[in-house]
């Protein structure tokens, strides 16, 4: 059974994305403190454009990083700045299955002493994104 949301005018005005979420978990951006690798209460990860959905959040499967796939919900060119308390040291698009994206799409830059990724994004397009950390100290670098 669904159900519609009835609005008129812009989507983004009307908050289709929010009013939807509110019948939904939200894709969590939290780290815990089970691990004990760092203190909890930190953001992971922020972002900044309405415009923009992050629908997965996971550690990669074939490799040490973070893998955040995202969907730019308007019909325009969108940049998206992505905020992140520990520093990041690479960020690549990548396909699904978290290998090499064999499309010509513009690639993400690691800024602000690797506290923020900017990540292009084409009308519509669903990106995978692979974000590589510096190690945490006391972390060997592999």
């Amino acid at each position: 059974k669904r159900q519609v949301m009835p609005f008129a005018g812009d989507a983004f005005a009307a908050d289709l994305k929010g009013e939807s979420e509110r019948f939904r978990v939200p894709c969590p951006t939290h780290q815990g403190v089970a691990d004990g690798m760092t203190p909890g209460g930190r953001s992971l990860i922020r972002q900044t454009d309405p415009r923009v959905a992050v629908t997965a959040l996971k550690k990669s499967d074939r490799g040490d990083f973070l893998v955040v796939r995202r969907y730019n919900q308007a019909d325009v060119e969108v940049s998206e700045n992505l905020h992140f308390e520990n520093p990041v040291l690479d960020a690549q698009k990548i396909n699904l299955l978290e290998g090499p994206l064999l499309l010509d799409r513009a690639d993400p830059a690691v800024t602000s002493g690797g506290l923020r990724v900017v990540v292009p994004l084409a009308p519509c397009e669903i990106a995978t994104v692979a974000i590589v950390f510096e190690p945490l100290a006391g972390e060997e670098s592999s």
